[in-house]
C-alpha cells in the first residue's frame, strides 16, 4: 500500500515481489522490469514507462491515464476491461495479449503489430481502426 509520486526508478528490476495496492503517480520508470509480481489494486497515473518490461502482468480493469508506454513490452499481458486514456502505446510489443472489453480511445497506438492482440468488444477510435486495418493488410485510401 505504497504511493510513489514523481519518483525516478529507471532500469530497476522488480522481481517476485508484491506491489499490492501500490500507486505510481507521475513516475519515471524507463527501462524497468516487472517480473512475476503481485500487482493487485496496482495503479499508474501519468509518468514515463517507456521501454519497460511488463510481460505477463495483469492489468484487468485498471485505469491508466496519461502514461507514456512507448516501446514497452506487453507480451502475454491481460488488458481486459482496462482503460487507457490519453496514453502513448506507440511501438509496444504484443503477443498473446488479451484486450477484451479494453478502451483504447484517445491513446496513440502507432507501430503496433495488432495481430498479437486478441480484441473483442474493444473500444477504439477512427485513427486506431485505420491502424489496425492497415496492419491486417487493408489498403486504407
Amino acid at each position: 500500500a505504497s504511493v510513489f509520486r514523481r519518483c525516478r526508478m529507471t532500469n530497476c528490476v522488480f522481481e517476485l515481489c508484491s506491489l499490492f495496492d501500490t500507486a505510481f503517480d507521475s513516475c519515471k520508470m524507463t527501462g524497468s522490469v516487472f517480473y512475476e509480481i503481485d500487482c493487485t489494486c496496482f495503479s499508474i497515473t501519468g509518468g514515463d514507462w517507456s521501454f519497460t518490461d511488463v510481460r505477463e502482468l495483469d492489468f484487468y480493469k485498471m485505469k491508466l491515464c496519461g502514461v507514456n508506454f512507448d516501446h514497452a513490452d506487453f507480451t502475454g499481458c491481460c488488458l481486459d476491461q482496462a482503460v487507457f486514456q490519453d496514453c502513448n502505446l506507440s511501438h509496444i510489443k504484443v503477443g498473446n495479449t488479451s484486450a477484451v472489453g479494453t478502451d483504447f480511445r484517445s491513446s496513440t497506438m502507432d507501430g503496433i503489430d495488432f495481430r498479437g492482440i486478441q480484441m473483442k468488444k474493444t473500444k477504439i477510435d477512427l485513427t486506431q481502426a485505420i491502424l489496425i486495418a492497415s496492419c491486417m493488410g487493408a489498403e486504407c485510401i
